[in-house]
């Protein structure tokens, strides 16, 4: 009975698991949760084919909107996402109520939090592509969104021990978007926890660096003139695209993590233009390789110099990914 309840907990478990539950031993893969019914599937970046995970979000009255960001944690093997209470139809955007979901990666098990998104931090949220996600390898989500020009990040809890139920969301940071010098929110909100545990915060013209440690802002990467990063993800080394905001061109972008970091530029153009959502981007982190979702449906993967790896279609029956993210680990 321990073990069965601690599955999610310890990756080391996941054999015993799969034995004790009939849920896969391997996690390793690229997930996506399709839109709006939330369902958490593994897609195979170079054949274009779905294994579906478990029973959709709607199942217990929940529903995730077009463009819904996702983080996976790697330690518990849990990708989380917001979702709000399903009406039934499709998810509206301007759907209040949002609340951090999780779906474990092994059979889709759900575990959400006791509270919606609170006002009192985040009152002009409407979509909930307008935030992105970050975890911080525990029980920990970091939400962050801009809200009346301030750039916000709540820490979200979902540990739920026995009778200890989740604390509330809690303000993390509050800091005014034009104090920091790099454009207002992001076309294509990202966030992720560098190998410094710094939370990186893709903004409209750069990205804002957040020590945990000191809850301050101390790092800047400010993108070059006319471009727009997109996505950021990564440990000792950050990757994302870089956009031309006139040609639309677009190329791998990377800075390591460090206290003075700057953008490398690829050279080689990638195929097909990226889609303008949250969906567009996953870094392939043992595979050394990056995939995105084209403005055409393609999901393309190349290697960290942008030549092709692969092309295959991301949208079936026109059903496109709401949420993609890698889990690179096999235990």
């Amino acid at each position: 009975v321990i073990v069965m309840k601690r599955c999610a907990l310890f990756p080391v478990l996941t054999a015993v698991c799969s034995l004790a539950t009939g849920t896969r031993g391997s996690l390793e893969g690229l997930y996506i949760l399709t839109a709006p019914e939330g369902q958490l599937m593994q897609l195979n970046w170079t054949s274009g084919s779905r294994v579906p995970v478990g029973k959709p979000l709607k199942s217990s009255g929940l529903q995730i909107q077009s463009c819904s960001p996702t983080a996976i944690d790697t330690t518990g093997k849990w990708i989380y996402t917001l979702a709000s209470a399903s009406n039934g139809t499709t998810a509206r955007a301007n759907d209040h109520g949002l609340r951090l979901v999780a779906m474990q990666l092994a059979d889709g098990t759900l575990h959400q939090s006791q509270d919606e998104l609170p006002t009192s931090i985040f009152p002009d949220a409407t979509v909930a592509c307008d935030f992105t996600i970050a975890t911080d390898g525990g029980w920990d989500a970091y939400v962050t969104g801009v809200a009346n020009s301030r750039l916000r990040s709540a820490l979200i809890s979902l540990q739920d021990w026995p009778g200890s139920p989740p604390p509330p969301p809690k303000l993390f940071l509050d800091v005014a978007i034009d104090s920091l010098r790099l454009g207002g929110a992001a076309s294509i909100p990202g966030s992720t926890i560098d190998a410094d545990n710094v939370l990186w915060i893709t903004l409209r013209r750069g990205l804002a660096g957040l020590s945990l440690s000191t809850k301050t802002i101390d790092r800047r990467v400010v993108t070059p003139e006319g471009k727009t990063f997109h996505g950021v993800q990564g440990y000792d080394m950050l990757y994302g695209l870089l956009s031309d905001d006139t040609t639309g061109q677009t190329v791998i972008a990377s800075f390591a993590a460090g206290e003075t970091p700057s953008i490398q530029q690829g050279t080689i153009p990638t195929r097909g233009a990226v889609a303008q959502n949250c969906t567009s981007f996953a870094f392939l982190s043992d595979q050394k390789g990056l995939t995105y979702v084209t403005t055409t449906g393609d999901l393309v993967t190349v290697d960290l110099t942008g030549s092709p790896i692969s092309t295959a279609s991301a949208c079936i029956d026109g059903v496109c990914p709401a949420g993609m993210y890698y889990e690179p680990f096999v235990f």
